[in-house]
């Protein structure tokens, strides 16, 4: 039986049509599924009101297992059961998701009657709702669509993103930002790379749990970028929310134990190397760059009448900054074998890619071929690696006297991370610092 099918049923259904759009929406958006296509939704909504109609009304959320009101007319919401168009309603579950089945074994009732009586509705009507919680992003996605804007790309899953994220952050990084921000994401992209991001979105319970799993040294880094990419999500329209950051916080590691090493460790180190490798090592002591900034440092960035030396895209490509250029640093400049045919102040024998010129320094094949065994040879205690060498500039400047900002400004670093990493030191320059500010005041 159609409930227009009848002069009544039209003339029930001319009378809803000047009520409130609330209460015209709200029965509307009970009847759907939230598993509907968004599309569906908005065909039923621009019936009813407008977007800007639309804008701002609450949408209550609906629970498992709402018990039905008592009148057998309205659903749980106490919404009257009005369809406003001709529909055959079955005995049984409908397939629009109607949520009260009705058996209509008689008639309805009088012509001026605005319900469905209560005898026309089945005895046998479950009293539980079999919908899930509506979301309230469908509503939001069909607002969206009514004022002309696109709908968020939800369909596409987080390893789509991931290639999103990393293509468009390469205008501004440089590429082995990129790739160290590939490496970090494939870690995520391994469990949830199939996953689409509607789907992602509510899984801050399954990030958690992944996080726990991981390595003490290793989480923070992996989980930043799985952050720093869904961040990105959110600006791009395909998420509302972050599910990594509700996964809870990403504290840092406890800091490593700072390696400085003293003048006769640098010393027996440097006899164990050839002349290049050992002005090399000279000069990263002596200026505190870390080691892919002074392997590829070039002839036209060292000033040496300004006695400073140009640092070019450490983090960005657009980066620059000026160290200065010590006695140290100057004489390990000097004792660079000359080349003329590479740009190069420390290379290698390995040519840049399409020509004969010489490329820049290759600390991965130093450090396992040259390095390694030149540390055993010296003797030195271990641990000792090459980015010890930063540390041993950073704790040389900080005990000579030098502010944590005159330090960070020099190593290309924050003083957030100098006082986290050398605050032992800063402690023990106390005296040095009281020293200074008694000579500046009074005398």
């Amino acid at each position: 039986m159609c409930f227009a099918g009848s002069g009544a049923g039209r003339r029930r259904r001319d009378r809803f049509v000047d009520l409130d759009v609330r209460r015209r929406v709200d029965p509307v958006l009970r009847c759907f599924d939230s598993r509907f296509d968004p599309g569906v939704l908005r065909e039923q909504v621009e019936k009813v009101a407008s977007a800007q109609q639309l804008q701002g009304l609450p949408l209550r959320e609906l629970e498992r297992r709402f018990p039905v009101a008592a009148r057998g007319h309205e659903d749980a919401l106490r919404g009257s059961l009005v369809l406003h168009r001709s529909e055959e309603v079955a005995n049984g579950a409908h397939a629009d998701g109607v949520l009260v089945p009705l058996g209509l074994d008689d008639h309805l009732a009088t012509e001026d009657r605005t319900v469905v009586p209560g005898n026309t509705v089945d005895a046998a009507i479950a009293r539980r709702l079999g919908l899930s919680s509506i979301k309230t992003h469908l509503l939001e996605q069909v607002e969206s669509e009514l004022q002309g804007r696109p709908g968020a790309r939800r369909d596409i899953t987080y390893s789509e993103l991931v290639e999103v994220f990393l293509e468009r952050h390469a205008i501004v990084a440089k590429p082995r930002t990129i790739s160290e921000l590939r490496w970090r994401l494939k870690q995520s992209e391994a469990k949830f790379g199939t996953v689409p991001l509607a789907e992602l979105e509510g899984m801050s319970d399954e990030i958690a749990g992944w996080a726990v799993t991981l390595g003490e040294r290793v989480r923070y880094p992996l989980m930043a970028a799985m952050r720093q990419a869904l961040e990105a999500g959110i600006r791009y329209g395909y998420l509302t929310q972050n599910p990594a950051k509700l996964a809870g916080p990403n504290p840092q590691p406890s800091p490593r134990e700072i390696r400085v090493y003293t003048p006769d460790e640098l010393k027996a180190i440097v006899a164990e190397l050839g002349p290049l490798e050992g002005a090399a090592v000279r000069f990263a002591a002596a200026t505190g760059l870390r080691p892919q900034e002074w392997a590829s440092v070039e002839r036209r960035d060292v000033d040496r009448k300004r006695r400073v030396v140009l640092v070019r895209g450490t983090k960005t490509a657009r980066s620059r900054r000026e160290v200065p250029l010590t006695a140290a640093a100057l004489a390990a400049l000097d004792d660079v074998p000359p080349r003329i045919d590479s740009r190069f102040v420390f290379t290698t024998t390995r040519k840049l890619p399409g020509s004969n010129e010489p490329g820049p320094f290759d600390i991965a094949n130093f450090r396992r071929r040259v390095w390694a065994p030149a540390i055993e040879s010296s003797g030195i205690a271990r641990p000792a690696r090459i980015y010890d060498l930063r540390s041993t500039f950073i704790s040389n400047a900080l005990a000579r006297g030098l502010t944590v900002f005159e330090t960070a400004r020099i190593a290309g670093t924050s003083g957030k991370m100098i006082e986290r990493h050398y605050g032992a030191l800063l402690d023990s320059a106390h005296e040095s610092l009281l020293e200074r500010l008694e000579a500046g005041v009074g005398g």
